[in-house]
């Protein structure tokens, strides 16, 4: 029984958002026989409140809902999970409502009612799509960390190395990541981070007791250009997740600081 929950926790996650029940229960069902996790939202609203608990690895919207719509929840979206790719099923299918959604980042677009097999199909090739982009920004960050290693950038205060069990970790706060195996340690056990939150909590620890711009941690770890407001949106949910995890009182954080017209600073000794 544990090896089957580790297999499921490893399996890609998606967000069904739909306002009928029984097209949300059918594709439910379907997306959980192929092995994959699936979560529910009945509405615009719901899904959004979903994308900040929860990082989902695709999201099934449909377009015509009540209260907020597929195009204004996708608008939102690309705030809170902007790799996230969205595949669109409308029964209300128009050009104009198709043009506007891939323009607002949908990896596709089906008319309902459309056959299973093709949802499942349109399903993998997005998650095919956000894995490649995960393996560019992989590459990305690699990049920038072996620069960081040779001393490209000067800082105030060095990045904190140590040496144990032969591996080389890095010291974030009251953590220890070691990069190379992207494992992590709060006083002596394991963290349970997700990759997005250990490469935040990483790039951090390579610039301690430095504020670093909300624009700055974003575009390390989207790989894509953001103003004030999109960045702020994208990395309040992660920043609250890793305090929760990381501080001894999230509610008064002493390693991972907010500062204020800034962005973030780690600090390892408070």
């Amino acid at each position: 029984m544990d090896v089957a929950r580790e297999e499921s926790l490893d399996a890609p996650l998606i967000l069904v958002v739909d306002d009928e029940q029984t097209t949300a229960s059918t594709l439910r069902r379907t997306f959980e026989l192929l092995g994959y996790r699936v979560r529910e939202a009945r509405s615009g609203e719901e899904a959004l409140l979903r994308l900040r608990e929860e990082s989902f690895d695709l999201v099934l919207l449909d377009l015509r809902m009540p209260g907020l719509g597929g195009l204004e929840v996708l608008r939102e979206a690309r705030h809170l999970a902007p790799n996230t790719p969205f595949v669109i099923l409308t029964a209300h299918a128009s050009l104009e409502s198709a043009i506007l959604a891939l323009r607002r980042g949908a990896c596709d677009y089906l008319q309902k009612p459309c056959d299973l097999d093709e949802i499942v199909q349109a399903v993998r090739r997005g998650l095919a799509q956000r894995e490649r982009h995960r393996r560019q920004l992989q590459l990305v960050r690699m990049l920038r960390e072996v620069l960081a290693d040779l001393g490209e950038r000067d800082g105030p205060a060095p990045s904190s190395w140590i040496q144990k069990d032969g591996s080389h970790w890095l010291v974030a706060g009251p953590c220890r990541l070691d990069l190379h195996r992207r494992r992590a340690l709060l006083d002596d056990r394991p963290l349970d981070l997700s990759p997005t939150e250990f490469d935040l909590l990483a790039y951090l620890a390579r610039h301690p007791e430095q504020p670093l711009t909300l624009e700055e941690l974003a575009g390390h770890l989207y790989g894509t250009e953001m103003d004030v407001e999109q960045a702020l949106s994208s990395l309040r949910m992660h920043v609250y997740r890793l305090r929760r995890k990381i501080e001894p009182d999230p509610r008064h954080p002493r390693y991972l600081r907010t500062v204020r017209g800034v962005g973030y600073m780690l600090v390892n000794e408070p």
